[in-house]
């Protein structure tokens, strides 16, 4: 008898987040954690960080989540470097804080798969971040 697709488990997912803002990157942690298919999360401070995490995972995580300020190596810089590298593959997302609208920033990350407003509570934070890690 066959599995109906229903019954199959989803893929737990390996996600990258890029982040130098302490606040933030703890608001994205504890909304990650209301999402179950969330099962491993490597943290980066900035590009340069997260470039070099990368390199140690040995494989690519299936979601990144890119703030776009940071020191040394921005996330514009760092979505550029990333779609320039050999099998690496996985959605690029942008969190910005930046008040641009989406399609403007959107222009400006072109290669970004999702560019999205950082939102500024946890609970608006992890019903933005749940339909997106479903879709993968």
């Amino acid at each position: 008898m066959y599995e109906s697709q229903s019954q199959i488990e989803p893929k737990p997912l390996n996600i990258l987040v890029v982040e130098d803002d302490e606040t933030d990157a703890y608001l994205i942690h504890r909304a990650l954690t209301f999402c179950p298919r969330a099962a491993s999360i490597t943290f980066a401070g900035d590009g340069i960080a997260a470039l070099s995490a990368l390199d140690r995972m040995g494989s690519s995580p299936d979601l990144a989540l890119i703030d776009l300020h940071m020191p040394r190596m921005n996330g514009y810089r760092l979505v550029a470097e990333l779609v320039a590298r050999e099998g690496a593959k996985f959605p690029l997302v942008v969190l910005t804080s930046a008040k641009e609208n989406n399609d403007v920033m959107r222009s400006v990350v072109k290669d970004a798969t999702r560019v999205i407003t950082k939102p500024v509570a946890l609970t608006e934070l992890t019903e933005t971040l749940k339909p997106l890690i479903a879709a993968l």
